[in-house]
């Protein structure tokens, strides 16, 4: 797993993400300092199992999951 921060205009990014598998890794990305709890969290999973599929968590790309959850989110 690893992290970055990046900063975008006046707000402060954290990126993190996980290698799962050889072939499912997540993405997620939040408010600089956000507890990997928080439901506050945009996340993705790529998917390359037979191509390449990168789909939001519940379909959408609001910042409301929670990075802990990912695993069991829906994509």
């Amino acid at each position: 797993m690893g992290v970055v921060s990046e900063q975008f205009s006046d707000l402060q990014f954290d990126f993190i993400w996980d290698t799962a598998s050889a072939t499912i890794s997540y993405f997620g990305e939040a408010q600089s300092g956000t507890p990997t709890s928080a439901a506050a969290w945009r996340l993705r999973r790529l998917d390359t199992t037979s191509g390449i599929v990168l789909r939001y968590a519940e379909g959408d790309s609001h910042f409301k999951h929670i990075w802990d959850n990912r695993a069991s989110l829906t994509y």
